[in-house]
C-alpha cells in the first residue's frame, strides 16, 4: 500500500472515522498504480466553496499531478468504485485566471457523505 503523507499546512486533526475509509482505499489505489505515497493537499484547512465538507472533517484533497488531467480522472473514478456510494470522488483540474496565473492546483477530492438520521 501507498504510504499516507500530509503537506506541510494541511490540517487533518478532526477527520471523522469515515475518512479513514478514504484514506485506505486512496493507498490501494495509488500503489496500484505505481505511486508510493498519497498526499493529502487540503483536509480541515483553505478555502472551500460554502457547501464544502472540509470545513466538518468528512472531506480531503489528494495531490494528482503525477498524472494527466485523464488519468487522474480515472484514478477518481476507481477509488469512487472502490469507496461506493456513500461516499463522493471527483477530479477537480487546474483553475487559472486571465493572466494565466493558477488559483486552485488540480487534485481528486474525497468526501464522506453525511446523511441526516432526520
Amino acid at each position: 500500500m501507498a504510504k499516507l503523507v500530509v503537506k506541510p499546512g494541511a490540517n487533518i486533526w478532526g477527520l471523522k472515522i469515515q475518512v479513514r475509509q478514504i484514506f485506505k482505499a486512496a493507498s490501494k489505489v495509488w500503489d496500484e498504480m505505481g505511486v508510493k505515497a498519497v498526499t493529502v493537499t487540503s483536509a480541515r484547512d483553505g478555502v472551500h466553496g460554502i457547501d464544502s465538507f472540509h470545513p466538518f472533517g468528512y472531506a480531503v484533497d489528494f495531490r494528482s499531478w503525477q498524472w494527466d488531467d485523464e488519468t487522474a480522472k480515472q484514478v477518481a473514478a476507481l477509488l469512487q468504485k472502490r469507496l461506493g456510494d456513500q461516499f463522493m470522488v471527483r477530479y477537480e483540474p487546474t483553475i487559472k485566471n486571465a493572466k494565466g496565473e493558477i488559483l486552485r492546483g488540480a487534485h481528486i477530492h474525497a468526501q464522506y457523505n453525511a446523511v441526516s438520521e432526520e
